[in-house]
């Protein structure tokens, strides 16, 4: 048998605490011969380098055994010998053995999961809606099947993945339908307000589905809020000639922001503060010209026009305007209260002179 060509490294930090001066790679030629068949069953799957020569540090697709989990397997060569290629083979046999010992380790536990849950999809065959909990849009997968993976096990999961399909388009017909039931419900109530408030060619144009919104809701803005404006003043948005300086010749920006000073309660009719914790200051006028609005709103806008109409949700919110100069640091502060009402899916707003 005529002899091969093999290549190995010594590896250097090893070579210089034995006080060897040769390291790196090393190529020799064996005699297969004195191999044993396991020995020779792996250097037949080593790579080969440019020379030919068969490369006993790496791995089967170019792997570098050193830098491997299991390197504690592999030898330290600290200098060249003739048992060296003998002694890395069975390293790679060792490696080998372990890699295969793990992989079937993996290749069991793999098989029992899939086991496990190719017994739960058939009970989710037998039975898909004992796995679901609520109903219409609040229906879901069960908590011990909504988060099982299914990607790589289609195989053994297909009355789950049925099930999840079945879930999603039942969920989504029913958000479709409640989306109609919606609409045909705030439809109504248009129609209704309409017919009340509205102009005859208003109404037709609405069941003709060509009102605009915006007329639309310019005629409920002046219904809701009209009446209102008979004891309260619209806030003017602050300007620059609002602001005086403290220097004649400034000429600095004046700059304007706005902020929430505070809700009003009707129930316990008092101020709950602002996020700060800081309480809003109102003098007798503005006070005066707040009960108007919170009269107006509980005595007038729910119990005349009725009760049950424009009660969605009512927000009274007073608001701190400021304009300032960054030039003189002059500035001027004004309250508004803003008053949201939520209706038929719509939000109606107006804010009023404090």
């Amino acid at each position: 048998m005529e002899n091969v060509k093999v290549e190995y490294s010594v590896d250097q930090s090893a070579a210089v605490l034995a006080g060897k001066s040769k390291f790196g790679k090393v190529v020799i030629d064996i005699d297969p011969a004195t191999l044993t068949d396991e020995q020779r069953a792996e250097l037949v799957v080593c790579s080969h380098n440019t020379s030919g020569a068969y490369e006993l540090n790496r791995n089967v697709g170019g792997t570098n055994l050193e830098y491997k989990e299991e390197s504690a397997l592999w030898p330290s060569i600290d200098e060249p010998s003739d048992d060296v290629p003998a002694r890395l083979l069975n390293a790679r046999i060792a490696i080998r053995k372990a890699s295969d010992c793990k992989k079937a380790e993996k290749d069991a536990e793999t098989a029992s999961e899939k086991a496990k849950l190719k017994a739960l999809d058939e009970q989710v065959g037998a039975n898909p809606e004992a796995f679901t909990e609520g109903q219409g849009i609040d229906l879901k997968l069960r908590s011990d099947i909504k988060d099982i993976w299914t990607y790589g096990n289609e195989d053994v999961l297909p009355n789950v993945i049925a099930l999840r399909k079945s879930v999603e388009d039942r969920v989504k017909a029913a958000r479709e339908e409640a989306r109609a039931e919606q609409e045909t419900e705030q439809r109504a109530k248009w129609t209704a307000f309409l017919e009340s408030y509205g102009e005859p060619d208003q109404l037709a144009r609405f069941n003709a589905r060509c009102l605009p919104e915006d007329e639309r809701n310019e005629l409920a803005t002046d219904v809701i809020f009209g009446a209102m404006l008979e004891n309260c003043s619209l806030y003017s948005k602050l300007d620059e000639g609002d602001i005086t300086h403290d220097d004649e010749d400034c000429y600095g920006e004046v700059k304007f922001r706005g902020s929430s000073a505070g809700f009003y309660d009707p129930e316990k009719r008092m101020l709950k503060p602002n996020r700060y914790g800081t309480d809003v200051e109102l003098n007798s006028k503005q006070w005066e010209t707040l009960m108007n609005v919170v009269g107006y709103l509980y005595d007038n806008l729910l119990i005349n026009i009725g009760k049950g109409v424009f009660d969605d949700g009512i927000q009274i919110e007073i608001r701190q305007h400021e304009a300032y100069c960054e030039g003189c640091d002059a500035e001027t502060l004004r309250l508004g209260v803003r008053v949201s009402i939520q209706w038929n899916g719509s939000t109606f707003e107006q804010e009023y002179a404090l």
